[in-house]
């Protein structure tokens, strides 16, 4: 039997700092001035170790995940004002993963607590899709009396009010087809224009002759509409009258997904996709798979093929009853489970909807008969209004009165005659336009017809050079939507799953979700929404099992941070850590001999490995959380060395690795490392 010693220095003086070359003290070799020989069938364990942490933490795989919530919070309690389930909720929790590039999973960073706060910071800002707080989160490290306690995540929200929000009408080169990807890429000519002018943003449809079912449509990579009583004001005055033209006016949250026919765009993890038509596989936004039939139900309505969130569609009827007039239709995409067919397209399944909102039926007071004809327009309607307000759609005609409603809220109404709330997978919605001249004269000679945005309160966002990098509807880190694309996760398709959300769940024993507003004067905007912190798995917020950065963040024992302090003046949120983080890395340290012939299991990594022995993390009454910390095992573990015959040894190659068997680079100064070699017992 034999000890040898080795270390990475000549010396134990100091404990800080990293030698380079082979003398790193996560590894490092040891030379021999004279061959040491082991007997035949020798066994080798690790007799006693000594490493210094520097006090550093290790992000990886196992603590870098976390997940914020920015909705109405879940709570335990029961009752009145309180949402015991997910499943009442029009929110997902938003995961978070950390790391120097948080797209690389196989990545780790090594970095002193108080320093993780720009990248807490980076990951939250990414992430922070709202656009209340789009970009508005900070991260500071929080001292006592010097010594480092924790962070203070901070939410800030825009404090603009109703009536001074920005004016951004979208410049022509923000604009997108909203429907053919050929014509986003350049491959197809638009049947469209778009000029930025006086009163605002002009879009024609240059095809008066179209007489194939197609109208235009674009969309404008621009941010966002404010969800702080923001407007989209819409000049309806050219296609309204004695003319031959249809139009769309909606809002649509990012449609960047293209089909496997590479096609036509839509909202990826929406499901319910219609039929496959003309041999191309099923899809959004929805096409008629009668395209040819024109009846009082439909009545020539596949031309309206863009997808969309909440529309206005003014429809001419060319036969029936009310042939020569023109309605004011209203529509939304909803999650239902009925089976009726009286949506825009219909198509008989259960998860997402475009349906038709009959807003006459709701004699909502002073509002808009649904029988008004726009041919006459006798009260001469000449803009349409939207107006986002928290979760609440309101749509609004504009002439030289006061607004006249056409939809609105009403928290006493079933589900059903209401506008869908703003769910989280509509909470940055952009425009959509479209015109439709099929009806037109010949060689359409003076049909030429127009829209014109007058208003866009584009959110006040501060992500930094959106108009030159990607803008929002191609950038992941614009919109929840994206991030669930580029994630390849299905499971926000579970929001159309929702008490709250399915338009065919009616029961008030259901607990209706109730549709919060934005007050226009606090900083604060939402009355009802908040952030949270799922820093542990939560039996409240479903899908958060991956947490694991409870002890890291300061929240040891809470697995889930609500907000701390709040701030009237700035709408500020602060989110304090609970405790002190604990400072030392959770990932074990193990320690390898790599030029011998010892075999090990290495379970993690699904192989063997040259592992000789796990050093615990806690060896002085479990007080050492950095600095130097010591090992003598009470019982050697050995491992045969699988040498038949005498083994002559110059070198010894050490490594300190985690279970993933990457280095454990958090150690510095000097490693001691004592071996124990036997020949195998009889």
């Amino acid at each position: 039997m034999s000890l040898v010693v080795l270390s990475n220095n000549k010396t134990e003086d100091g404990i800080v700092g990293v030698s380079g070359s082979i003398d790193k003290p996560f590894q490092f070799r040891n030379n021999l001035s004279s061959t040491y020989e082991l007997p035949a069938n020798a066994q080798v364990a690790l007799q006693s170790a000594k490493v210094n942490l520097d006090g550093s933490i290790i992000i990886g795989n196992d603590n870098r995940t976390f997940f914020f919530w920015f909705g109405v919070p879940l709570s335990h309690l029961t009752g009145v004002g309180h949402q015991n389930t997910i499943q009442n909720s029009i929110c997902e929790p938003i995961k978070i993963e950390l790391g120097p590039d948080i797209t690389d999973r196989d990545s780790f960073l090594q970095v002193n607590p108080p320093d993780l706060a720009p990248f807490l910071q980076k990951a939250l800002r990414k992430y922070s899709y709202h656009p209340q707080i789009q970009n508005r989160m900070n991260v500071t490290p929080k001292y006592t009396n010097g010594l480092f306690v924790g962070y203070d995540f901070q939410i800030l929200q825009s404090a603009e009010a109703d009536g001074v929000l920005v004016n951004y009408i979208p410049p022509e080169a923000s604009i997108l087809d909203a429907y053919d990807q050929r014509i986003r890429d350049g491959v197809r000519a638009a049947k469209y224009t778009y000029a930025v002018g006086v009163p605002g943003g002009t879009f024609y449809h240059t095809d008066t002759r179209d007489q194939n079912n197609k109208g235009a449509f674009m969309t404008a990579d621009v941010p966002p509409l404010s969800n702080k009583k923001g407007k989209f004001i819409v000049d309806i005055s050219d296609i309204v009258g004695a003319n031959s033209t249809s139009c769309c006016i909606g809002l649509s949250r990012d449609t960047t997904v293209i089909t496997a026919a590479g096609d036509f765009v839509y909202p990826g993890h929406i499901l319910g996709d219609i039929a496959a038509i003309w041999g191309r596989p099923a899809r959004l936004p929805r096409s008629s798979s009668t395209a040819t039939a024109i009846d009082e139900t439909f009545n020539g309505r596949s031309w309206c093929r863009a997808y969309f969130d909440y529309a206005v569609v003014l429809n001419r009827f060319q036969t029936g009853v009310n042939a020569g007039k023109m309605f004011l239709e209203v529509y939304h995409c909803c999650a239902t489970s009925d089976a009726s067919t009286d949506e825009l397209q219909g198509n008989g399944l259960t998860t997402w909807k475009i349906k038709k909102m009959d807003y006459g039926a709701l004699a909502i007071a002073g509002g808009l008969a649904s029988n008004y004809d726009f041919v006459r327009n006798d009260d001469n309607y000449q803009q349409v209004e939207f107006i986002v307000s928290g979760d609440q759609v309101s749509i609004n005609l504009l002439s030289v009165g006061a607004p006249v409603p056409v939809m609105d809220y009403d928290a006493t109404r079933n589900k059903d005659q209401n506008l869908t709330p703003m769910e989280q997978g509509r909470w940055s919605l952009f425009p959509v336009l479209g015109i439709y001249n099929r009806f037109n004269v010949a060689n359409g000679i003076g049909q030429e017809r127009s829209l014109t945005i007058a208003t866009w309160n584009g959110t006040n966002s501060f992500v930094p050079n959106w108009t030159t990098d990607g803008g929002w509807l191609d950038n992941p880190n614009a919109t929840w939507n994206r991030r669930i694309d580029e994630d390849a996760d299905t499971s926000s398709g579970a929001l159309s799953l929702r008490n709250c959300l399915d338009y065919n769940v009616l029961a008030t024993s259901l607990n209706p979700y109730k549709y919060g507003g934005a007050d226009g004067v606090t900083p604060f905007g939402y009355t009802l929404f908040q952030p949270r912190l799922i820093v542990s798995p939560s039996d409240l917020y479903v899908g958060t099992n991956q947490a694991n950065m409870g002890n890291i963040l300061g929240f040891a024992q809470t697995p889930v941070a609500t907000v701390t302090a709040t701030d009237a003046v700035t709408g500020t949120y602060t989110i304090v850590s609970a405790n002190a983080p604990n400072v030392i890395s959770i990932k074990s340290i193990f320690c390898r001999l790599d030029n011998f012939t010892q075999q090990s299991v290495n379970g993690k990594r699904g192989s063997t490995s040259q592992i000789i022995a796990h050093l615990p993390r806690y060896v002085q009454s479990g007080q050492n959380n950095y600095g130097p910390l010591y090992l003598e095992a009470n019982n050697l573990i050995y491992l045969d060395l699988n040498n038949p015959e005498p083994m002559k040894v110059n070198t010894f190659d050490i490594s300190m690795v985690y279970a993933d068997e990457t280095l454990a680079e958090g150690l510095v100064g000097t490693t001691i490392v004592c071996l124990h070699f036997r020949e195998k017992p009889k």
